[in-house]
């Protein structure tokens, strides 16, 4: 069972707000968070399930840049998959799901009562959306009026080195942390923060507001294996995406990661450094961006090349 979460910012009349498309307010902080949370296109969908029936649900985070904690009450579910590759099944601690914009997660278990919840929780733990399962007959997709959509508040908001520079994401005034430097490269130029703000480029990727226009950050030969730190030097979580591969997360903070996790998505949180490694197996041109979108067209993007 497929579950694809996304948010939408509605107006006063509930339809999408069109006015705040762009806003920098959004581009240089969390990214566009919506007011209304979905699943499958509708708020508080409802799908039936047999008594002790197995579900092997297949969730999906499709927002812009809303990271989603998600609690499974009473499934009681086991993590069988990261971003589309198996992983060894691990009981999800407090039934609780952390997913950034673009992660897959493959959760399954086995409904423990007659009607659970799945909830997205915000950082102060209260519900403010969910989505109910029912043992036994349901109508697949009926709205639960009671409950509403919308929320009551927003969120809170070694080759490595031969094949080029790690993605180290910053403002793109170029400052590390409270640094006094104010200025980052944009379009091959040096440029003042007012002229970044101006230009929409608020974010960077080594100090460089990335476009597609920018050369390769590095090239690598075909079957050569690329490690690739990523240092978040922001005050924001970071979902960094890998085009074209999928990668093995080595370590955190300098510490070895324990469990086979291959992705195509990791998230960084403020103040991170997260080592990640991959076979580069698929030739062409790859991009690595940040998928918190807005941040991605404000800067945090570059791309390599696999020759």
């Amino acid at each position: 069972m497929v579950l694809a979460f996304d948010d939408w910012r509605l107006d006063e009349v509930r339809q999408i707000d069109v006015a705040s498309l762009g806003a920098m307010h959004d581009w240089a902080h969390a990214g566009r968070l919506g007011n209304v949370l979905t699943v499958n296109g509708q708020p508080y969908p409802r799908f039936p399930a047999r008594p002790g029936e197995r579900l092997r649900l297949r969730v999906v985070n499709t927002a812009n840049a809303r990271i989603l904690t998600i609690r499974f009450t009473g499934l009681a579910p086991h993590l069988v998959a990261l971003d589309g590759q198996p992983i060894a099944p691990e009981l999800l601690a407090d039934e609780t799901l952390v997913i950034s914009p673009s992660q897959r997660r493959g959760p399954d278990g086995r409904p423990a009562r007659r009607s659970q919840d799945l909830h997205h929780r915000r950082s102060v733990r209260t519900a403010v959306c969910g989505l109910r399962i029912r043992s036994g007959r349901g109508s697949r997709g009926a709205h639960d009026a009671a409950a509403g959509g919308y929320f009551t508040s927003r969120q809170s908001a070694a080759d490595g080195a031969r094949h080029g520079r790690c993605p180290h994401a910053g403002p793109a005034d170029g400052r590390r942390g409270d640094g006094p430097d104010e200025w980052c490269y944009a379009q091959g130029e040096q440029r003042g923060m007012r002229e970044l703000v101006d230009a929409g480029k608020v974010w960077s990727f080594n100090g460089i507001a990335g476009s597609h226009e920018d050369p390769a950050a590095f090239t690598v030969a075909r079957g050569r294996t690329v490690r690739m730190p990523i240092i978040n030097d922001t005050r924001w979580p970071h979902a960094i995406h890998v085009h074209g591969h999928h990668f093995k997360v080595v370590s955190r903070n300098g510490a070895a990661v324990a469990r086979e996790e291959w992705r195509d998505t990791v998230l960084a949180d403020p103040g991170e450094r997260v080592e990640i490694a991959f076979v580069a197996d698929n030739p062409g041109k790859w991009m690595v961006h940040c998928h918190m979108l807005e941040h991605q067209v404000a800067g945090m993007m570059s791309w390599f090349e696999v020759t």
